[in-house]
């Protein structure tokens, strides 16, 4: 099925640009991913700044298809349409990409 929701409208990223300006600003200017759970998935996170933090990601520079939460503290794979948790988490998570946009500044 396709993926239908409003990137603008979804509950994350709006609770990032409002609470956390800086970490978008920082993400749009340095061009990071910004990794947004869909509307169903954002109800069981905590909105703070730890967790916008660790969905901003950005590119490592030693390693190939291997992300940096910009905590730093926690890494990612991203392969393929599939972000696969690595270094740093509790557990073992394989998310799909349901879809892709690009910011321009």
């Amino acid at each position: 099925t396709m993926y239908d929701e409003e990137l603008e409208e979804n509950p994350f990223l709006v609770a990032l640009r409002m609470r956390a300006p800086d970490l978008y600003t920082l993400a749009a200017k340095n061009q990071l991913v910004i990794c947004c759970p869909r509307r169903a998935a954002t109800g069981a996170l905590s909105l703070n700044r730890t967790c916008f933090e660790t969905h901003i990601l950005q590119a490592s520079p030693f390693f190939a298809g291997v992300f940096e939460c910009l905590n730093s503290e926690k890494t990612v794979d991203l392969d393929g349409g599939v972000i696969e948790t690595q270094r740093g988490f509790r557990e073992r998570r394989k998310v799909k990409i349901l879809q892709e946009d690009l910011h321009y500044n």
